[in-house]
């Protein structure tokens, strides 16, 4: 059973949910969409959910996230979400690792964070000698 994200611009109220991993294959991505629909208190509505891109675009499109919320890397996601009026106000990071600058940092286990700063953050974290320029 999928849980798919929303096709359209409006939450109804809900708080806007951007994933990072969880894409085809990976089992716990359908155990965090199945947790975050629930209650009905998130909608999710971006992802960079593989560092594989044509994978990720697969499966944003299986989730029914638009194309143009689709993104190959988390800062990616981070920046474009960031810049929109509409954007995500948390994340669910279900991938153990982040692919960056050409070599993998493990994530480290924290709390979900519920806004772009904090993600920033957690993505400074988790790839240490990072500059971030914007943000």
């Amino acid at each position: 059973m999928a849980i798919e994200a929303s096709g359209h611009d409006s939450t109804g109220g809900r708080i806007r949910l951007g994933m990072v991993g969880g894409g085809q294959g990976a089992f716990i991505g359908a155990v965090h969409r199945i947790a975050a629909r629930i209650d009905w208190q998130f909608e999710l509505v971006a992802g960079a959910l593989s560092s594989e891109p044509v994978r990720a675009k697969a499966s944003a499109v299986e989730l029914g996230i638009a194309a143009e919320r689709s993104y190959g890397s988390f800062e990616e996601m981070a920046r474009a979400e960031a810049a929109r009026p509409d954007g995500i106000e948390a994340v669910s990071i279900v991938a153990t690792e982040l692919q960056t600058s050409g070599h993998v940092s493990k994530v480290p286990s924290s709390p979900p964070a519920t806004r772009m700063a904090e993600v920033l953050a957690i993505g400074d974290a988790a790839t240490p000698g990072a500059v971030r320029t914007s943000g």
